[in-house]
């Protein structure tokens, strides 16, 4: 398992930040570098990873690229999971942050990402320990989203997403000024902290809206299964 990362990235920016070095802290994952990875395609290549650097200017890039997509998420999220859908997604949520980000911290942890970012960060024994430790401590927090979003009766889909975007400047903040991994980390030193943490925002929402998403989805395909 430990084959899939080298180098997790977690002070990137919230949610979506150099996730590869900045995001450390217990509430963040590998975002940034895993994001440029997708987006940009300049870090789908170990090699080309190690020669790569996350500097400011590309991360709010990043995150003027993002901040429209997270536009569009909410207002398709807002329109397919009405108050009443959303009522019924204490556990659906529940559930999907904790499958959600198990998957994200497994990679951080035993992905790439590990030798670039996350082991100066982490002991070696706490790499099989932190996923699934992260998945619940998410699932938690994703039912305290559930629970304060309810009180927006009007938009509660909305207030989940941008709750989910707002977690993640504690541990971007945590893993810039608590661990140092924008100086300890080559990918991360040309990167700033309010780049990182900007992007991060906006990262983290993406994740918060799929995981509603994938939650209404199963809603809608039980209800279906039940009445059909």
């Amino acid at each position: 398992m430990r084959g899939l990362e080298t180098d997790g990235s977690a002070t990137c920016v919230s949610g979506h930040a150099a996730e590869t070095g900045c995001e450390t802290g217990c509430l963040v994952p590998p975002c940034a570098a895993r994001t440029f990875s997708s987006a940009f395609g300049s870090f789908a290549a170990e090699g080309a990873m190690e020669s790569a650097h996350v500097t400011s200017r590309l991360l709010w890039t990043a995150a003027a690229v993002t901040a429209p997509v997270d536009i569009l998420l909410l207002a398709l999220v807002s329109r397919a999971v009405q108050p009443e859908r959303f009522a019924r997604l204490r556990w659906g949520v529940t559930i999907a942050a904790g499958a959600f980000w198990f998957c994200v911290w497994a990679y951080a942890m035993w992905g790439p990402w590990w030798g670039q970012v996350y082991h100066v960060v982490f002991p070696e024994w706490a790499r099989d320990i932190l996923p699934p430790a992260y998945a619940l401590m998410f699932a938690g927090i994703s039912f305290g989203f559930w629970t304060l979003a309810r009180r927006a009766p009007r938009r509660p889909a909305l207030a989940f997403c941008l709750l989910g975007g707002l977690v993640s400047f504690p541990g971007h903040a945590w893993g810039i000024w608590g661990r140092g991994m924008l100086e300890k980390s080559p990918l991360f030193q040309d990167a700033s902290p309010a780049s990182a943490l900007t992007f991060g925002f906006f990262e983290f929402i993406v994740y918060w809206s799929a995981i509603l998403l994938i939650a209404a989805l199963i809603d809608r395909l039980r209800i279906r299964t039940v009445s059909g």
